[in-house]
């Protein structure tokens, strides 16, 4: 719901006398959630907040984890030319001191002014205007005012543009012609400069609406998720308006209507969730009825941390939809139960609240956040990383177990075949609902028969994940490195990777030219010898162990064999170039090949490995050519142009050259070799 409100002047009466905090410790809540989901309100600020926000507690019968208010980027009625009007946050503060509830501030970025942004704004601020910068002065400015004392006592969560997927809020990017990335966009950048000057105790709050509006594909609501570097809590609106239909609790956030939307979001998103706007009328079904449903089944959902109940008429007007619990705000704060002379909403409330998982304290993120997303839609979700390990009797591993969704505490234990001699310890020693992560240390003994053991880690002595262990005996593998005249390399690094993933390494050859790879496995192994500059054959062989004898696998390394051409003269058809090779294998006969096209020829290296040989372009098109010469295993090429003007030489292979098919083979005249 948008909400535009007004900060209140401040006033001439003030309170006199100190204010005793009057809130409880933050209860520990009974299972299912040790956590506790946080009891927060959206209630319209009164002159003297604080008093209003202690006398809904003594109604409600449970003291508010947070409260929420909305505030634009209007300065023009703040005191002394600020950013941030402290008024109400004081009020808060004065009451409740370091037990004050966090303060939620659903930031709507319209009603800019000077000199905060570039210019003023009557309405909408463009997000291309918050993008390059205009109102930068007002962010940090607001930035450093949450930081000023008493503030920077206070937590603050800021809900910036929330309900940016429908059409009603300014800050929608379709009035502007632009699609979700413009939002996006908007977000990083206020996100940043924000963050520039006050990471401490600001919490940032992602919040679309449940339903997008229009439902199109560009303006579906995760196309505005700004990232989870830049989200800490996920909000979610939704309200049961009465008509056209009477909206469930279920309805609104767990049906296909509407994808899901609670499930959706735990499954893209390891982010802690809050139901940032919520509430119903009376209507065609009970309202008292509507609410103890709603705060039964939130429980449900293991990532939701708190819920905002709207307490106040739909956009503030008496005329409209009536979302309250308690009587409107006063002057002096006072609320009383509705309805006059039933009690029924906020007796229903209150009763709602009296279950224990309902907390006067919001988490803080670092508690409230899930290792990992829950793509269940019930019950328990539990992982081990890795899953699948090998080990040697005597070694230790270390998993990472992790659970989403379970309902209780689970103390952990580890069960492992009888005669493994595999035992574990975990730290921490159990999980508290309704998600955690431990570590869990594996040891073998020196002991441990090798084979394949399924170990189970328990919760509450049931089994929750299940880990393979391979043990097996050590193999070995070895071989030699030498290059083409049979001469030991020393210093050469061998990787082997094991076909399964699990083994890999470096081993390097010693100074015989020998290299040693120990400790491991049965299976399949690449072995893959790296020295740059070199030809390598075989690049890579593959060898299986299944025994203790396995035969050497040997590599020989040639140097990079190169071939440069004497471009001296024109290059056009008809011209006559010298070329050199060095590094080829001594005594061979060497294949020549042409733009693809192998041409016979008569061309042997020398003892040393050199090649001095002359070739006529003859009658050759225009264009670009590449010269190879291939012995096996290596081989070397370089590349020319023929041009009308002379020859532009290259004597390295490009990344990529045009080879047309039409090209013609050259009429090669092969001049006597020069030694």
């Amino acid at each position: 719901m948008k909400k535009l409100i007004v900060i209140l002047a401040l006033v001439s009466i003030l309170l006199n006398g100190t204010y005793q905090s009057v809130r409880s410790e933050p209860e520990t809540p009974d299972e299912p959630q040790a956590l506790g989901i946080a009891h927060g309100v959206y209630l319209r600020p009164a002159t003297y907040y604080g008093d209003e926000v202690q006398k809904f507690n003594a109604l409600v019968g449970k003291d508010l984890a947070a409260v929420m208010n909305f505030i634009s980027w209007d300065t023009s009625s703040i005191p002394g030319g600020g950013y941030f009007n402290p008024y109400h946050a004081n009020k808060i503060y004065e009451k409740f001191g370091n037990n004050s509830p966090a303060i939620m501030l659903t930031w709507e970025p319209v009603n800019g002014r000077t000199p905060g942004c570039g210019r003023n704004y009557s309405g909408r601020i463009p997000l291309n205007d918050i993008i390059s910068g205009t109102c930068d002065t007002y962010i940090r400015g607001f930035a450093q005012a949450l930081l000023t004392p008493p503030m920077n006592q206070l937590r603050f969560l800021i809900r910036f543009g929330h309900e940016m997927n429908l059409r009603d809020s300014l800050w929608w990017p379709g009035h502007t012609g632009q699609d979700a990335s413009a939002y996006v966009a908007a977000w990083r950048h206020v996100h940043d400069v924000f963050s520039q000057v006050n990471d401490v105790n600001a919490e940032w709050v992602w919040s679309p609406n449940y339903e997008s509006n229009p439902l199109d594909d560009w303006n579906d609501r995760n196309n505005y998720y700004p990232g989870d570097v830049y989200v800490d809590w996920i909000g979610v609106d939704g309200y049961n308006w009465g008509s056209p239909r009477w909206d469930t609790f279920s309805e609104l956030y767990d049906s296909s209507r509407y994808d899901y939307v609670l499930k959706d979001f735990a499954c893209r998103y390891p982010k802690p969730q809050l139901i940032a706007e919520i509430g119903s009328v009376e209507g065609s079904s009970s309202k008292a009825g509507w609410i103890a449903d709603t705060y039964s089944r939130l429980p449900n959902f293991p990532f939701v941390r708190g819920i905002f109940w709207f307490n106040d008429f739909a956009y503030g007007d008496p005329s409209r939809h009536d979302f309250r619990v308690t009587s409107g705000t006063t002057q002096a704060g006072d609320v009383y139960s509705l309805p006059v002379g039933s009690n029924t909403w906020t007796d229903a409330y209150r009763n709602a609240l009296s279950n224990p998982i309902y907390t006067a304290s919001l988490p803080s993120v670092e508690a409230a956040t899930p290792p990992t997303t829950y793509c269940q839609s019930s019950g328990a979700q539990f992982s081990a990383s890795p899953a699948e390990l090998t080990l040697k009797p005597g070694e230790s591993s270390v998993h990472t177990i992790t659970g989403v969704g379970y309902t209780s505490t689970q103390s952990l234990s580890l069960r492992a075949p009888a005669g493994s001699q595999i035992t574990g310890s975990f730290s921490p020693a159990s999980l508290q609902a309704p998600f955690g992560e431990t570590i869990l240390t594996l040891t073998t003994s020196p002991a441990t028969p090798p084979g394949v053991y399924s170990v189970a880690i328990q919760g509450n002595g049931l089994d929750l994940v299940t880990l393979q262990i391979t043990v097996y005996q050590t193999y070995s593998i070895s071989g030699k490195i030498q290059d083409q005249n049979h001469q030991a390399l020393s210093g050469v690094a061998v990787e082997y990777r094991a076909s399964s993933g699990q083994n890999s390494g470096i081993a390097t050859s010693r100074s015989n030219g020998t290299y040693l790879i120990t400790d491991l496995s049965a299976g399949t192994y690449t072995i893959s010898p790296r020295i740059p500059g070199f030809v390598v054959f075989p690049q890579n062989q593959s060898v299986m162990i299944t025994n203790a004898n396995v035969p050497d696998v040997d590599f020989d390394v040639y140097p990079q064999p190169v071939l440069t051409i004497d471009h001296v003269g024109v290059g056009h058809p008809g011209s006559t170039f010298n070329i050199t090779g060095e590094n080829f294998p001594a005594g061979q006969h060497l294949q020549l090949i042409i733009n693809g096209i192998q041409h016979n020829a008569n061309i042997q290296t020398d003892a040393s490995g050199s090649i001095h040989f002359s070739l006529s372009t003859g009658n050759a098109q225009l264009g670009y050519y590449m010269v190879s010469l291939v012995a096996n295993p290596t081989q070397a090429s370089l590349w020319f142009r023929l041009d009308k003007d002379g020859e532009i030489w290259r004597e390295t292979i490009p990344p990529s050259i045009p080879m047309l098919e039409e090209t013609q083979p050259w009429s090669i005249v092969f001049l006597p070799a020069i030694r």
